[in-house]
């Protein structure tokens, strides 16, 4: 893609989201053509093989990754369709571009292991203490870390982990904590927000989140 964040190149992969009921699904798609400064081809939304309707006229979100700079949507609407054979949208972009903010950063649930580092206070003083943990989900904004560590709202952690080959070393802090009765390996669900990642480290994370998600609905899993 162009490091401009309002222009496309054919090839690009982008995301399609369609609202539906009170929430908007994310489907995988890639521009085909541009024919204007407004208008793009783009291939249709596609679930577990079936393909998947917008009708003339209705107004879509595309959302997209710009390499080092975070994710952008804007709003589009539906041009005309080809159903038959390839499935392709003409689509004519409406609203202006609005990078996605981190409020915005949705959980992806994934099992990934975690070193958590915690520093815990006794009668001697500080003993740093560590545990493997795994994850019940991610977002660029925090996860959600299964432990059998019983923690208390507001403590401090340092977590490491690796998505791919990047290794993601971030402070946290405690900010919700279940008990967890059917797993047979952890106790508790701590619910951690990072504090002062890196802008990198946080894009690391949302471009695995997003290559995750594009590779499972391509293969009609999700």
């Amino acid at each position: 893609m162009k490091v401009d964040s309002e222009s496309f190149e054919v090839g690009d992969r982008i995301e399609i989201l369609k609202k539906q009921c009170d929430e908007k699904v994310s489907y995988p798609s890639q521009v085909l053509d541009i024919l204007g400064d407004n208008r793009y081809v783009i291939s249709g939304p596609i679930q577990k093989g079936a393909i998947v309707s917008l009708y003339i006229g209705e107004v879509i979100e595309i959302a997209y990754i710009r390499e080092n700079k975070g994710r952008y949507s804007f709003k589009a609407k539906v041009v005309s369709r080809t159903p038959k054979g390839v499935y392709t949208l003409n689509v004519e972009k409406i609203g202006k571009v609005k990078r996605i903010q981190q409020r915005n950063f949705y959980r992806f649930n994934i099992k990934i292991p975690v070193k958590k580092c915690y520093k815990l206070i006794t009668y001697n003083g500080k003993k740093n203490t560590e545990e493997k943990c795994l994850t019940k989900d991610i977002s660029g904004n925090g996860m959600k870390l299964m432990c059998n560590f019983r923690h208390s709202i507001g403590d401090r952690i340092e977590c490491s982990f690796k998505l791919d080959d990047i290794l993601i070393i971030a402070d946290a802090e405690v900010i919700r904590i279940e008990d967890l009765t059917n797993n047979l390996d952890f106790e508790y669900s701590i619910g951690v927000k990072f504090l002062d990642i890196e802008k990198e480290k946080r894009e690391s994370i949302v471009k695995f989140i997003f290559k995750k998600e594009r590779t499972l609905r391509e293969k009609g899993m999700i």
